[in-house]
């Protein structure tokens, strides 16, 4: 493992233990009146809870970046075809998220005190529902996983380009 990544994974665990630490600070100032589960869902929406977003993608990188230099180690090509079926399921929260709304079209999207249907309710859902797929981050870690992917799968070309050259 090299030190850089050392260092991210280090930075990975300590911006964990700030959002658990602060979750637990903030469960024992109310003094235990709201469960811990509340707690950590509030620590959620927090700046803390973005810092936990960065770190787990951060960690998930370096993971993923081991993983592709062990399989190039071992003479595998670093895209598994695993890899590549979790590139394309990646997918699958946006258009579950396109049924939903298309679902809500004919049924009617219900927010608060009001019905809409048609092409409001398409667009209501599809912007609600979105912004709590960001929230709960799988918007975002589909899309980090789908960069990743392909930044990887274009090097992969151009090393099998270069082993062909030097093999020629």
């Amino acid at each position: 493992m090299k030190k850089a990544e050392r260092i991210i994974l280090g930075l990975s665990a300590v911006g964990t233990g700030a959002y658990l630490m602060y979750c637990i600070t903030e469960w024992l100032s109310h003094g235990f009146s709201y469960s811990l589960k509340g707690c950590l869902v509030k620590g959620y929406c927090s700046v803390f809870g973005v810092i936990l977003v960065i770190s787990c993608i951060a960690a998930l990188g370096v993971l993923v970046s081991l993983r592709i230099r062990k399989r190039r180690s071992m003479g595998k090509p670093s895209i598994s075809g695993l890899y590549t079926f979790s590139f394309y399921s990646s997918f699958l929260p946006l258009v579950l998220l396109l049924i939903y709304s298309l679902i809500s079209v004919k049924s009617g999207f219900t927010f608060l005190w009001s019905t809409s249907y048609g092409g409001r309710a398409f667009c209501e859902a599809f912007v609600l529902t979105g912004a709590v797929f960001c929230m709960i981050p799988v918007f975002p870690f589909c899309l980090f996983w789908q960069i990743l992917y392909i930044v990887k799968r274009l090097r992969s070309r151009k090393e099998c380009g270069a082993r062909k050259e030097l093999s020629i």
